[in-house]
């Protein structure tokens, strides 16, 4: 394997931040980053325990699925965008307009009379939720020494971790009490207190902390427009193309924005993402980014389904497992960043190690899967209702192993990202490296389930076809998975059955994805010694 091209020949021993910003207090400004991410991870769960509930006040219950639609297609296609845009117009200006969209959009859904007015009010949040998960990456590696980075972001995904371990609860006690809209009226108070932080503590630039934003026309013409457009159309036809709707004609434009965007960034001199970064060490970090991502986004659907339908749980008990992911994720991230803090003498051995960390927790990826995947084949389906804690156990410890994996490596990529560019760059691919997780988390949760649903309808409509009521049941399983629980005794064995080998097949390919990040993982590790960059 080769070097990058756009490598410099300079190796520094790093012991202060990427840029000039000793002036700026790292502990000042993190809390208007963190406050922000703290708020996405809450609102994000939030919204996906209570979504139902709240299409069906509005009798919107038949597109409930764009309610958590809109507001992850708005969030992965602006996501690369804020890092160049930040470069040009300050890490406060896109900072502060993060924070006021996403703000503006939880008071438009708590102001929405009806499903389509809710799915818009979701993707102005979801423009301003891609922004303030970036930049809160960004801005560290502004202030934050290569050598202790890595420990930043797990602290980072900590506090994401532990929102989104609270939203469901909260979400839960405010449909129950005080109605859903105060759920997105009262996110309003702590961003408004995020976004003073950011008026305080914030500069506009942290390599010249008395620069000012010039929106002139010039810096303007900087902005790659066309690039931009192109790049967040093609992420959101990527996203709609693995999300369970696509077709040929997606297909099609899908390979004609890619075209085309490569057109664009060729011609133009500040590309939106340099076409370099699609190469080497950047190219491979994004492929383990988006393959770790769609594996550990498939258990977040896959295991939850197969305890409900399985094994009987209700969807609180099915949905409190998924706190086991998310725990593991947090405690990876945290021991991810300590294994990465280094002596600051050392600071350019990071990269060596971040590779290794890399390559170690893309292996627990498979370990983790393949203990799921080896429950869900050897338990048999428990026919009458009851929480089987044997299969609780053995998912359990499957779960956590991968949840570390992932945690793990979320810490090192980001670290061997901005350790290879520098400064200079760091931002575009930070923005780069979120896109691509937020491109395999939907790619992972929609190729598993569109897997699962047409082995499911194969095998159901093959049984039922010389049953003697056998369309209207076939009918109702497709429509409500939940209803084998209430399917005579003669059919529930055999149905449950074809459930529990149609989840087998699909935790198959989550295997197969950890396999592919895996393999990644071990060339990124083979690949020769990269400098630090400046």
């Amino acid at each position: 394997m080769t070097q990058d091209n756009h490598q410099e020949d300079e190796q520094p021993t790093e012991t202060t931040p990427l840029v000039a910003a000793k002036s700026v207090a790292v502990w000042t400004v993190v809390p208007a980053l963190w406050t922000g991410s703290f708020m996405c991870a809450v609102d994000g769960t939030i919204v996906s325990t209570t979504m139902a509930r709240i299409a069906s006040s509005m009798d919107g219950s038949a597109h409930v699925s764009w309610i958590a639609t809109s507001y992850l297609l708005t969030n992965a296609a602006f996501q690369p965008l804020y890092g160049k845009a930040s470069d040009i117009f300050g890490r406060r200006t896109m900072l502060c307009f993060a924070q006021l969209t996403f703000t503006l959009g939880c008071l438009a859904c708590c102001l929405a009379t009806s499903v389509p007015q809710f799915c818009f009010a979701r993707a102005l949040a979801g423009v301003g939720g891609g922004g303030l998960a970036a930049l809160s990456s960004i801005i560290v590696s502004d202030i934050v020494p290569l050598h202790s980075r890595g420990i930043f972001q797990g602290y980072a995904n900590l506090m994401f971790g532990v929102g989104q371990m609270l939203g469901g609860p909260i979400g839960g006690l405010c449909v129950e009490t005080i109605g859903w809209r105060y759920m997105f009226g009262l996110q309003v108070i702590p961003m408004a207190v995020a976004a003073l932080l950011c008026v305080r503590n914030v500069p506009y630039f942290f390599d010249d902390p008395n620069r000012r934003p010039g929106f002139s026309r010039k810096n303007f013409a900087r902005v790659d427009l066309a690039g931009s457009a192109t790049l967040a159309a093609l992420v959101t036809a990527l996203m709609l193309l693995f999300s369970g709707k696509g077709s040929l004609g997606l297909l099609t434009i899908c390979i004609l924005l890619g075209a085309l965007f490569v057109f664009i960034e060729s011609r133009v001199s500040e590309q939106v993402v340099p076409m370099r970064f699609f190469r080497g060490t950047l190219r491979t970090t994004a492929l383990i980014a988006m393959f770790g991502s769609m594996t550990i986004y498939a258990c977040y659907f896959v295991l939850p389904l197969y305890l409900q339908l399985i094994h009987g749980m209700t969807p609180a008990q099915s949905g409190n497992f998924n706190a086991v992911g998310v725990i593991s994720l947090s405690l990876g991230s945290l021991l991810g960043g300590a294994l990465l803090r280094t002596d600051p003498s050392k600071a350019h051995a990071v990269i060596i190690r971040a590779n290794i960390v890399s390559m170690l927790s893309t292996a627990l990826l498979i370990f983790g899967s393949a203990i799921n995947l080896i429950a869900i084949s050897g338990f048999a389906p428990t026919i009458e209702p009851r929480v089987n804690w044997a299969v609780l156990g053995v998912l359990g410890v499957g779960y956590s192993v991968t949840g570390l994996g992932y945690g793990a490596f979320l810490v090192s990529l980001l670290v061997t990202v901005v350790a290879v560019v520098g400064s200079k760059d760091q931002a575009v691919a930070t923005g780069m490296n979120y896109v691509f997780r937020s491109i395999g988390s939907v790619m992972g949760v929609g190729m598993t389930l569109n897997v699962y649903t047409a082995l499911l309808t194969t095998s159901l409509t093959s049984y039922f076809a010389d049953v003697e009521g056998g369309k209207l049941l076939l009918q109702k399983l497709l429509a409500d998975a939940t209803f084998v629980r209430n399917l005579d005794m003669h059919y529930r064995p055999d149905v449950l059955a074809i459930f529990d080998h149609s989840l087998k097949m699909s935790q198959g390919l989550v295997v197969l994805f950890a396999i592919i990040a895996c393999v990644f993982g071990i060339s990124l590790g083979l690949m020769k010694r990269h400098k630090v960059q400046s």
